[in-house]
């Protein structure tokens, strides 16, 4: 989990996606108030070879961007692995470096990712397999097989 401010966070949940963003009353005010509130909106594509992240104003305007880059391991031929873990820290990196650039929580986030990748995970939600990647082609064998029969 990363925090945004004493009361904000992201975390990952099987299947989903949680964003909380939470300014209490005063705070809000506060912002609103000093006009320090800047309305922008963040799009993120986590892609196989890096995170991106870019920060565009109410008026279409490209205000910050980010991107964190990640290897995919093959180490075996046919095989296409990454470490979902620096995945992660990369997306978090990402959405730290854009708050510490514009100085405020987004109004909303988006995602992209056509990342069709297969992650095995225990029942405590921990990955026990390296993240394997849509360009694997281990299994192209039995794919083959499976057609002809």
């Amino acid at each position: 989990m990363i925090t945004l401010n004493h009361q904000s966070s992201f975390k990952m949940v099987p299947g989903k996606f949680i964003c909380n963003i939470n300014l209490n009353d005063n705070f809000k005010n506060h912002l609103l108030k000093s006009n320090l509130m800047k309305q922008y909106v963040t799009g993120v594509d986590i892609g196989t070879g890096s995170a991106k992240a870019v920060v565009i104003n109410t008026e279409g305007k490209v205000i910050a961007t980010s991107q964190f880059y990640y290897s995919t391991n093959s180490p075996q031929t046919g095989y296409s692995e990454q470490d979902p873990e620096i995945i992660w820290q990369a997306f978090v990196n990402c959405i730290n470096e854009i708050i510490k650039k514009v100085q405020h929580v987004p109004i909303a986030v988006s995602f992209s990712s056509g990342m069709h990748s297969l992650l095995v995970m225990d029942n405590k939600n921990v990955a026990i397999t390296p993240l394997i990647t849509w360009a694997d082609t281990r299994s192209e064998k039995i794919a083959e097989d499976i057609r002809k029969s």
